[in-house]
């Protein structure tokens, strides 16, 4: 979260690549926890975990003080 939150998208593709080059052959699911997140920000991280094999995208945990969004849910359609 703090790499997404500097904005730091290249220590993030970096993370995203390594875990699914170590994971290789299992199913990936990146949960954002959006409510932590600017539209501009959930955009970035989806796209990257899309383009580099990531098999889901789920909005929240459900154990934050904040949950997901019905826009969220929308959003990750």
């Amino acid at each position: 979260l703090v790499a997404v939150k500097e904005g730091n998208w290249r220590e993030v593709e970096k993370e995203l690549k390594e875990i699914r080059r170590v994971a290789s052959g299992a199913v990936l699911k990146l949960i954002a926890e959006c409510c932590y997140l600017r539209e501009s920000e959930k955009k970035t991280l989806c796209l990257l975990a899309v383009d580099n094999g990531w098999d889901y995208l789920k909005t929240s945990t459900g154990y934050r003080s904040c949950g997901a969004t019905p826009e969220d849910v929308k959003f990750l359609v």
